[in-house]
């Protein structure tokens, strides 16, 4: 019974982790597209 409360918190704990994961490499990728922008911008004027 102990290790199905486990396996269920490891579950949940899976999932928070790549929803995380998931966030933080969407949030990595904007600022870089958004600072390639800025380059180009600046490149352009």
């Amino acid at each position: 019974m102990l290790a199905r409360f486990t396996s269920l918190d490891l579950a949940f704990g899976g999932t928070s982790i790549l929803i995380v994961v998931g966030v933080a490499i969407e949030m990595i990728q904007q600022l870089e597209s958004q600072l390639v922008m800025r380059h180009y911008k600046g490149f352009l004027e």
